[in-house]
């Protein structure tokens, strides 16, 4: 929350925390058996870290505790879980499986919602009350977190997300749903209606022939694998695999 911390996790099987002022590793917690893919702060003053791993757990670390394994351990995915999102003592999980498991640490309960597609990411509303959720079928979905109902589902012709994670976002006070595809193109939808208000070109085309541009195959250095919203600044971010990050305003 001070920007005096931050959390990383790879294919290491690691999670670190780090001191930004110091540029030192504060922890470092070892107990995952595959890949780390997300990880996020939770609990007061960022008490304690949760991640998502390969091996199909989500594991909570305890940042005021000197030892080494988790306090708390989650093993109902069947596949590895792609990200996390964490809402007050409810950490939001989607998991290749098919599905988003919604774990309420205080009540010591957890709801799924089947999507039927592997779940590359998830956004809560700033409600909490429903999830913005991208899987591998070209789609992201808006469901209802109390009856895990269907509210929206977002498509279009050009849009493709089939083989890559690729990590979406809710913007502009939850009023639109913004996603980069695997065609190097953006696509930013309205919530309500489900239209699609936007596509834009992640970055100019890198390849040319006597000074002309010219597209190349689609390939990895296409997919634009992320997108974030920074609500203070009311702008957003775009990074794809050609290793550029984008910097848009509203």
């Amino acid at each position: 929350q001070d920007n005096d911390r931050f959390i990383s996790v790879g294919g290491d099987k690691i999670v670190f925390l780090w001191d930004v002022s110091t540029h030192q590793t504060l922890r470092r917690w070892t107990g995952h058996a595959g890949r780390v893919n997300c990880c996020a702060f939770a609990g007061e003053g960022d008490a304690l870290v949760i991640s998502g791993s390969f091996d199909s757990t989500v594991k909570i670390w305890d940042c005021k505790q000197r030892g080494e394994k988790p306090v708390m351990t989650f093993t109902e995915a069947k596949d590895a879980v792609s990200s996390i999102a964490v809402r007050g003592a409810e950490i939001i999980a989607g998991s290749v499986d098919g599905r988003v498991r919604c774990y309420d640490i205080r009540m010591g309960v957890v709801e799924q919602d089947v999507l039927g597609h592997p779940v590359t990411s998830v956004t809560p509303t700033v409600l909490n009350d429903s999830y913005l959720a991208s899987t591998l079928d070209s789609t992201l979905r808006l469901m209802d977190k109390r009856d895990g109902k269907l509210l929206q589902a977002f498509r279009d012709e050009g849009f493709k997300n089939t083989n890559y994670r690729l990590r979406s976002t809710l913007a502009a006070g939850d009023s639109v749903a913004i996603s980069g595809s695997e065609d190097g193109y953006i696509y930013i939808w309205d919530l309500l209606t489900g239209g699609l208000n936007h596509k834009l070109k992640h970055s100019a085309p890198a390849l040319t022939d006597g000074g002309k541009s010219f597209v190349s195959m689609s390939s990895k250095r296409d997919v634009v694998n992320s997108v974030v919203w920074n609500q203070l600044r009311k702008e957003w971010a775009s990074a794809g695999g050609d290793g550029t990050v984008t910097v848009w305003g509203i």
